[in-house]
């Protein structure tokens, strides 16, 4: 059974409420994994948030291979479903999913940079073009990624390694390009506008609404 995991910190308990309660609506039993704390790193262009960020990240999958979890879907705690959790919808992409999977994501933002496109693999998914070597998406937000358990080892070496850039560069700089990756179709999860002013958010002032326009039309013109 895949491991349904909320990452938050301790100040940010309104998020986590909110997160909890579509998730209980929906019947889907999760856990809760505490943030890790850091130190202020001593050099690097990473800031102290997103060093506990990707750290974390690595802890919860650590936790889904010692539970044997086949896979583990990791959600930050300031998701947002604009059409609501649709728990059929979810279990139709963990039976589509190819056993050889590497990542699904259940909803990002993609930038301007990105190359890539997706082909129509189920009615419920789609697969991102993948280029050995070569990084044809480049996208923002780990808020939402089912990890396969064949990656396990490879996201927690490479989160762990403290020269990794934070999660989502770590995941299309590294994963993506060699990796069989996904994503649900139409994306589902997207973050909450207010979560970069949010205590505890390491987003800054993003313009999520923006970006979540910008991201649903370049999926919808590089759909093929």
């Amino acid at each position: 059974m895949t491991r349904v995991t909320v990452l938050t910190t301790p100040g940010s308990l309104s998020r986590y409420c909110t997160t909890s309660e579509i998730l209980t609506s929906a019947g889907i039993n999760h856990k809760v994994f505490p943030a890790v704390q850091v130190s202020e790193p001593k050099a690097g262009r990473l800031r102290k948030a997103e060093v506990s960020q990707k750290v974390s990240f690595a802890g919860i999958t650590r936790k889904a291979r010692q539970e044997n979890a086949p896979s583990v879907l990791i959600l930050e705690d300031d998701i947002y479903l604009p059409e609501g959790f649709d728990n059929s919808g979810l279990t139709a992409v963990l039976e589509e999913l190819p056993e050889d999977f590497g990542i699904a994501l259940l909803g990002c933002y993609f930038k301007p940079g990105s190359t890539g496109k997706f082909y129509r693999y189920s009615d419920h998914i789609l697969e991102m073009q993948k280029a050995a070597g070569k990084i044809l998406f480049t996208f923002w937000g780990c808020h939402a990624v089912l990890v396969n358990s064949t990656l396990y080892d490879t996201i927690i070496d490479l989160l762990e390694d403290p020269s990794t850039p934070v999660t989502d560069r770590a995941l299309c700089d590294f994963i993506v390009p060699h990796h069989r990756c996904f994503l649900m179709k139409p994306p589902l999860i997207f973050q909450r506008h207010s979560s970069g002013s949010d205590h505890g958010s390491i987003h800054g002032k993003f313009r999520f609404k923006e970006m979540e326009l910008e991201s649903l039309e370049y999926i919808r013109k590089n759909t093929v």
